[in-house]
C-alpha cells in the first residue's frame, strides 16, 4: 500500500515540492525538521468565528512552485466505504480534509488554488477529493460553535445514535442497542439544530 501510494500518480508541475507528516497549529513530534517546513509551526489555527484552535500533522502536503496552489492528502489503509464519492464528513468521523483545508487557508493565505483529498490505498487505489473545503470549513465552524454552546449549557450527551462506537460508551451498559432506545433523548439533550449536523454526509 506505501508504494502504491506513492507510485499511482506523478507531478506534471515543475517546481512542485512534497512535505510528509507535516505538523501544523504548535504540533510538536520528535524529529521535526523546523527549517524545511513551508509555514511557521507556531502559528495557531483556529476555527472560524472561535477561540478554538486546532493543531495536529497533514499525512502529505503538495505546494507548487511560488505557493501558486496547494494539496493535501489523507491515507486511507482500511476497508473503503460503498460511496466515498459522495462522502464529505460523514457526520462528524471524516474531518482531516476540512481541518487540513483550513490549515492551509490560514498558513498559506496567498495561495488559493486547494485540493484536499483521501486517499484509499488497497487495490484499486481510490482518490476522493472533497468538494467545496471552504463551504465546509463554515460548516464544521459552526457545528463546533453550537456543540461548544450545548455542552457549556450542561447538557453532555453520549454521541450520535448510529456511531455507538465513537464517544458514546460514557456509562455501562453503552451497547448499540442502549443507544439506540436513548436516540430520541440523546438529540432531545442535544438539540434539534445540532442533531441536524449529525446527518451531514
Amino acid at each position: 500500500m506505501s508504494l502504491a501510494g506513492l507510485t499511482f500518480e506523478t507531478f506534471t508541475e515543475a517546481g512542485t515540492r512534497s512535505w510528509t507528516e507535516v505538523p501544523f497549529g504548535g504540533e510538536v513530534r520528535e524529529g521535526d525538521p523546523p527549517a524545511s517546513l513551508p509555514w511557521d509551526l507556531a502559528q495557531p489555527v483556529i476555527l472560524p468565528g472561535t477561540d478554538i484552535r486546532i493543531r495536529g500533522s497533514i499525512d502529505r502536503l503538495d505546494l507548487r512552485a511560488s505557493a501558486a496552489a496547494v494539496r493535501v492528502t489523507d491515507y486511507k489503509t482500511g476497508q473503503r466505504p460503498k460511496a466515498p464519492d459522495q462522502m464529505s464528513v460523514d457526520g462528524g468521523a471524516e474531518l482531516q480534509r476540512v481541518l487540513y483545508s483550513l490549515a492551509c487557508r490560514q498558513l498559506l493565505p496567498d495561495t488559493q488554488p486547494l485540493i484536499a483529498r483521501l486517499i484509499y490505498l488497497r487495490p484499486p487505489v481510490k482518490v476522493c477529493p472533497l468538494k467545496n473545503p471552504d463551504g465546509f470549513i463554515d460548516v464544521v465552524a459552526a457545528w463546533v460553535k453550537l456543540a461548544r454552546s450545548v455542552l457549556e449549557a450542561g447538557f453532555v450527551y453520549p454521541g450520535i445514535a448510529n456511531m455507538p462506537e465513537r464517544f458514546g460508551r460514557i456509562a455501562l451498559p453503552a451497547a448499540v442497542s442502549y443507544i439506540e432506545r436513548k436516540s430520541s433523548v440523546i438529540r432531545e439533550a442535544a438539540g434539534r439544530e445540532l442533531a441536524a449536523y449529525w446527518g451531514t454526509k
